[in-house]
């Protein structure tokens, strides 16, 4: 991720982090917001919007590789954008789950020595 060289752009990506934020249950659940994953490094943002009964798609390829997007904003400021910055995002947090679930998993297979219940202190 770029670090911002201005306040200027220091202010707009708090903006975009807090945007991102906002999207990314969607995107996690494939609400409002659906990401797709390309299998090349891009993904594919699809935002479903209906304005008076009429189907307004707005789709959006994020590339990870380059760290660019192809929506307006990143285009306009070619720096980031809440796409972006919601797929850096959502990918940390299921590699987190995916983590958690492993090591929750191997907690259940293997016996504490000591007696204790892992999963008290896990849950805390």
């Amino acid at each position: 991720m770029i670090t911002p060289t201005s306040p200027q752009q220091a202010s707009r990506q708090a903006r975009c982090y807090e945007k991102a934020l906002e999207i990314l249950p969607e995107m996690r659940k494939g609400g409002l917001y659906q990401c797709f994953d390309n299998h090349d490094g891009s993904y594919l943002i699809v935002k479903q919007a209906y304005t008076n009964r009429v189907s307004d798609n707005s789709n959006y390829v994020v590339n990870l590789l380059t760290e660019t997007c192809t929506c307006p904003d990143w285009q306009n400021h070619r720096d980031f954008c809440k796409h972006l910055i919601g797929v850096e995002i959502m990918l940390a947090a299921i590699d987190y789950d995916e983590g958690l679930e492993k090591m929750l998993s191997d907690f259940d297979s293997a016996e504490c020595s000591t007696g204790c219940d892992a999963h008290y202190w896990i849950d805390r």
